[in-house]
């Protein structure tokens, strides 16, 4: 019997070693490129709020006068093409006793900011809708700059987009000098939030959330927010693993959590790993100062290092969440946890 040739059977060989080199790296590049693109969504949103937050922010910073010199500019007049008057004209309008000062009576329209929310179990969307109604028309004498001020509509109190228009819709996380800077939804529908970006579409992002336990009016004096860590990308809480690095820390201490509420700004005090058997770090409140404190302290005790940085009693805490396979498997987790400023 003759033996296969040496070379056809190392060139075999070498196919097979290629093919399965390429069943695993094309399915990594597919999933790389989909979670960047997904990502990039979340990056449109996020330039979207801070445009808006920015275009807000310069109509606050105009002096009044020029934005009532903006909202009260009067139109050009148009006259009509004078005509030479007649003989019995020109007479007739010397005795005439000079005509009163010049009025407009035009309508006045009042614009009213009206808000609405729409209930729906499959989309589940936040609507703001402003209405408009004329008045009936003006019979007393008034300038016709006052008439042009009051028909200057109200500014919008909420930006839309995408993201904001979610009824879960909650807050916007963002850790300055990081790629940390995504919407946060308040939800139970822990298993859709997961696999859903918050526009809706399907992806192994998900989408930042805080169980409904964590009040953000109030607030809670714990709020939660869980996120994916997924390997090798940079998105959504993967970055937070660096903070194992006292270094890291150093240079991002800021949490900054713009909520439908108002804005709160927090300093991290403490980083560390755990297990889900081992306690339950997204509790919101708690029956005494004792038990908060109590809760604290566990944390700064098993922390990666010592911020140095103090918490009382009637402090408000923020606690981010992701997976740690290198500590526990599935069951490890990481802990940053903040303190309000």
């Amino acid at each position: 019997m003759r033996l296969p040739n040496n070379r056809f059977f190392l060139f075999l060989l070498f196919l097979l070693f290629v093919a399965g080199v390429a069943m695993i790296v094309i399915p990594m590049i597919s999933q790389q490129q989909e979670i960047s693109a997904d990502d990039n969504i979340y990056a449109l949103l996020a330039e979207e709020i801070r445009a808006q937050a920015a275009e807000t922010q310069e109509t606050k910073d105009l002096p009044e006068d020029s934005q009532q010199e903006e909202t009260e500019s009067e139109p050009e007049a148009t006259e009509p093409p004078t005509e030479e008057p007649s003989e019995t004209e020109a007479i007739t309008a010397e005795d005439e006793e000079p005509a009163d000062e010049f009025y407009v009576v035009e309508p006045v329209h009042a614009a009213e900011i009206t808000e609405e929310s729409a209930q729906d179990d499959e989309t589940e969307e936040f609507e703001e809708q402003s209405t408009s109604e004329p008045m009936q028309p003006a019979q007393t004498k008034k300038p016709l700059q006052e008439n042009a001020a009051a028909t200057t509509p109200k500014p919008s109190a909420k930006p839309q987009n995408a993201a904001t228009d979610n009824k879960d819709y909650v807050a916007w996380l963002t850790i300055p000098g990081t790629v940390i800077n995504y919407p946060v939804v308040r939800s139970d529908r822990t298993d859709y939030y997961l696999h859903h970006l918050i526009t809706g579409q399907q992806s192994k992002l998900g989408t930042l959330f805080s169980l409904t336990t964590s009040d953000y009016e109030t607030p809670s004096q714990n709020i939660a927010i869980y996120g994916h860590h997924l390997s090798n990308s940079t998105a959504m809480f993967s970055t937070l693993l660096q903070y194992k690095n006292e270094s890291y820390w150093k240079s991002h201490q800021t949490i900054q959590l713009n909520t439908i509420y108002g804005k709160r700004t927090y300093r991290i005090f403490a980083v560390l790993n755990h297990t889900v058997s081992d306690w339950d770090a997204s509790t919101a409140s708690f029956k005494d100062d004792n038990a908060f404190l109590k809760f604290v302290n566990r944390a700064r005790k098993k922390a990666f290092y010592d911020t140095g940085i103090e918490v009382s009693e009637t402090d408000h805490i923020i606690t981010l969440i992701t997976c740690d396979r290198s500590f526990g498997g599935v069951q490890g987790r990481l802990l940053v946890m903040g303190v309000e400023q």
